[in-house]
């Protein structure tokens, strides 16, 4: 995990830990949701260079642990992880964004 990011004449070990609770603090993170996660990770990795190191999660909440470089700014990271997830996870699980609207 400790590896560094070397480009060009930069080496760097970038660690962010970056907390998304779900909208509203609903428990939505369950095992099927939390699998989807776990499968378009590695994809926000190849396309937007953004390799995370652990995707962990609880009911109303996921928590990525992330390596970066430093041409990538923190907010740019935040930006990218969640539109990304938030649009597969509503895509594959609609009943999700249903819950998330108030429409049970």
């Amino acid at each position: 995990m400790n590896e560094h990011i070397c480009k060009n004449n930069d080496k760097t070990l970038l660690m962010y830990r970056l907390i998304f609770p779900a909208e509203y603090r609903c428990e939505v993170f369950s095992g099927r949701v939390s699998a989807v996660l776990k499968d378009i990770s590695p994809g926000i990795s190849e396309q937007y260079g953004i390799p995370s190191a652990e995707i962990g999660m609880e009911g109303n909440y996921t928590c990525f642990l992330v390596r970066s470089v430093s041409a990538l700014s923190v907010t740019q990271m935040v930006k990218t992880i969640k539109s990304i997830t938030a649009k597969q996870i509503f895509q594959l699980h609609p009943d999700v964004k249903r819950f998330l609207q108030g429409e049970n």
